[in-house]
């Protein structure tokens, strides 16, 4: 029987006989192979290759929805897909970011959903339309955003309730600090109607304040993540708005990319300025916001020998507070590159393992995680299998994510408002601990309460923080 071979893969050449499958071609890749084989080759190839085209349509710069261009060649464009049109004489000026709704193969007229907008001109007619990214073989290629949860989209802790600000750094949505050296100040993630970037995280002073104090939020990248921008020129981008009593003079949020040649120092560090070697070189801009949700970018070069990042935003309130003194951030991305791609949207599995690296809990991704909830469910249950008050090993809980590093490990009571285990069937509570807390797993260790027996149900809630405080 006639055998061949193709990447280590075993084929029976008789099978493909009798219908010219076998006759050996010139692939497009120069190779000589089977007509079959070389067909797929140059399909595989045709898949990974960037395609481009131009369109001599006449149309303004900076505009916003859906926008058309007649392509001059057919390049059959995916709807869904992400295209950047940018005017062949300036592409880092005039450019629109998008996603494609439409493609009429007989007019060759492709619709795309404005995502961003750049430049001022009129009447461009010199326009190339190509996938936007860097193209692997499947498309173009991911992980370009070096910041997680940039859409706001998880809020493990908070679920969307306001936290209060102090001069103590917190964390409000995943992975992002807040601070103010005041009062009078909240964070939340909040809802914002639309339906590319449905939620925002808000940074608001109390109606009727008169604090004066600056307020922050900010996302400190992991140095494993982040060393490897160290000289290089980035770009962040973000979609921010206003509320109708916003205070900060002129509108302006300040928008810093700050630097430090130290590891992993964290938040509270950065906020008192005493990362080593910190600088503000990168970025240190301002964006006047207004009412209308807005996509901002600004590029800048990384310090060489820079091993940590921070993205931080701020503003000062001015006056009186008004009822929506406050503004809203969401769909920030820091990339490398001297021009923004459109927002990099992760699969919600793929952006919630990311946040859960830095903080996990045994609770629904949308319930508060605290003590006294009413249910168990989600939480670590066993039997007990000592009599009344002797110590016992509830067992091991194994993360669904490893941690960044060792993280600190907080019990809840799933009915009462301590933070010890529960007898569900004694309706009792016991003294617990968490230890041997690692990257992977931690243990919980309890004395059995008075009145209990062996073979009750025994139940604790947890949550696990490891993030850059």
């Amino acid at each position: 029987m006639p055998i061949m071979y193709l990447n280590g893969i075993q084929y029976d050449t008789d099978l493909l006989n009798g219908y010219g499958y076998n006759e050996i071609v010139t692939a497009g890749t120069g190779e000589q192979l089977p007509r079959l084989f070389a067909m797929m080759v140059d399909l595989l190839a045709d898949a990974s290759r960037l395609r481009t085209t131009t369109s001599a349509t006449s149309k303004d710069a900076g505009l916003s929805g859906p926008q058309a261009w007649v392509l001059a060649a057919d390049v059959s464009f995916a709807v869904g897909s992400s295209v950047r049109v940018a005017r062949t004489s300036d592409p880092a000026n005039v450019h629109y970011d998008g996603v494609v709704v439409a493609y009429d193969q007989g007019t060759r007229t492709l619709t795309l959903l404005v995502r961003a907008a750049a430049g001022s001109a009129t009447g461009v007619t010199d326009w190339t339309v190509s996938v936007s990214g860097a193209i692997g073989p499947i498309g173009p290629a991911g992980n370009r955003n070096r910041l997680v949860n940039g859409a706001m989209a998880f809020d493990q802790r908070n679920v969307g309730n306001g936290l209060a600000l102090t001069n103590s750094t917190k964390f409000a949505v995943d992975r992002w600090f807040a601070i103010t050296a005041g009062s009078d100040m909240t964070s939340r993630r909040v809802a914002t109607g639309d339906l590319d970037f449905p939620h925002a995280a808000r940074l608001q002073r109390t109606v009727a304040s008169l604090s004066a104090s600056t307020v922050y939020l900010g996302q400190v990248v992991e140095s494993a993540n982040c060393r490897d921008m160290a000289g290089q020129q980035v770009t962040l981008s973000f979609h921010a708005s206003k509320g109708a009593d916003f205070s900060a003079a002129g509108s302006a949020l300040t928008v810093q990319l700050l630097s430090g040649t130290g590891a992993d120092q964290g938040a509270a560090s950065l906020n008192s300025g005493s990362w080593t070697g910190f600088s503000t070189a990168a970025i240190d801009a301002t964006a006047v916001l207004t009412g209308t949700r807005t996509r901002y970018s600004f590029t800048g070069t990384i310090p060489a020998g820079a091993q940590e990042l921070a993205v931080r935003f701020n503003w000062t309130p001015v006056g009186t507070a008004g009822a929506a003194d406050c503004c809203d951030v969401t769909g920030v991305q820091l990339e490398i590159g001297a021009a923004p791609t459109p927002y990099e949207r992760r699969h919600p599995a793929t952006e919630l393992a990311l946040c859960q690296r830095y903080f996990e809990k045994s609770f629904p991704v949308e319930v508060l995680p605290a003590s006294g909830g009413g249910s168990h469910a989600g939480g670590m249950i066993a039997s007990q299998v000592v009599g009344a008050s002797a110590d016992q090993q509830l067992g091991t809980v194994h993360f669904r994510v490893a941690k960044r590093a060792a993280p600190t490990v907080a019990l809840m009571n799933p009915i009462n408002a301590n933070a010890q285990v529960r007898n569900l069937t004694a309706t009792l509570d016991c003294s617990a601990a968490a230890y041997i807390a690692g990257e992977g797993s931690f243990n919980v260790g309890l004395v059995t309460p008075a009145g209990s027996s062996a073979g009750q149900t025994l139940a604790v809630h947890w949550a696990a923080d490891a993030e850059l405080t």
